[in-house]
């Protein structure tokens, strides 16, 4: 699923680039977005296991984190992603 991400959500995805130490599984994931981001156009695309990895890390305590760059595109999808 390809989704198209917003300046803010982008913005925030830089906080995770490429050229940054990974110290975690969750910063390793955000990284792997940042690094399959188009940055021209803005878009991302997910799949299956993007979407168990967004959800399984929201469920972990990085809800609110995820929340900023994915609850516009998919918080109806994932279950953990749109729960306060």
């Amino acid at each position: 699923m390809k989704i198209k991400l917003t300046v803010g959500e982008i913005k925030e995805l830089d906080k995770y680039d490429i050229s940054k130490k990974r110290k975690s599984g969750f910063e390793n994931l955000m990284v792997s977005f940042w690094s399959r981001l188009d940055h021209d156009t803005g878009e991302l695309d997910l799949d299956d296991l993007d979407f168990n990895n967004i959800d399984r890390y929201a469920a972990r305590g990085y809800r609110k984190k995820l929340a900023i760059v994915f609850l516009r595109t998919l918080g109806n999808r994932l279950k953990n992603l749109s729960e306060e």
